[in-house]
Parts: C-alpha cells; sequence; structure tokens
C-alpha cells in the first residue's frame, strides 16, 4: 500500500526536486534484494533483474541479449515465486528461534 502511494505520488507533481527524490527512492526499493526472499521486487514481478541506464546507455551483454529470444517465460517467473516462497519460508523459521 505505501509503495503504491509513494509511486502515485511520485509521478503527480511534476518535475520537483521531491518527485527526483521519490523516484530515486522507488528504483532503490524496486531494486534491492530482499534479505526474506532473496529477490528484488522487480525481479519477482518481472521475472528478470532490473537494467541501469548506464546498461542501456553503453550496452552490457542483458542489452544484447535482448535480440534474441531469452526473455523470461510465465514458467521461470513462477519458478522464481516459488523459489522465493521457500526462501521465505527458510526466513522465517530463522526469526522463530
Amino acid at each position: 500500500m505505501l509503495c503504491t502511494l509513494l509511486f502515485f505520488n511520485a509521478f503527480a507533481v511534476g518535475n520537483s526536486p521531491t518527485v527526483s527524490v521519490k523516484k530515486k527512492v522507488i528504483w532503490s526499493h524496486n531494486t534491492t534484494e530482499s534479505r526474506a526472499t532473496n529477490f528484488t521486487p522487480f525481479k519477482l514481478f518481472y521475472g528478470e533483474e532490473a537494467m541501469t541506464p548506464e546498461e542501456l546507455c553503453h550496452g552490457s551483454y542483458r542489452t544484447e541479449a535482448l535480440d534474441e529470444d531469452i526473455k523470461p517465460t510465465i514458467d521461470t517467473i513462477e519458478a522464481i515465486k516459488t523459489q522465493a516462497a521457500i526462501n521465505l519460508g527458510r526466513y522465517q523459521e530463522e526469526i522463530r528461534r
């Protein structure tokens, strides 16, 4: 809920300094690996890690590989979500001890 509110508020005002900071906060949240799941929210949603603007501008293996058909499928995304659920269960067990 909080992330949704931040997202909508970040793009509602325009190009104020506050919007710039909110965009950076949202980007950092979406690209930071969770301790509980060992995945980023971006990877859980899209099945692949986010690319930084530097990767897109200067090129990297992942940007060159975009031409090939190695985009994540529904099966890979489901496998990632399943692994995240397993990791979350392990994390919760560790916390209980």
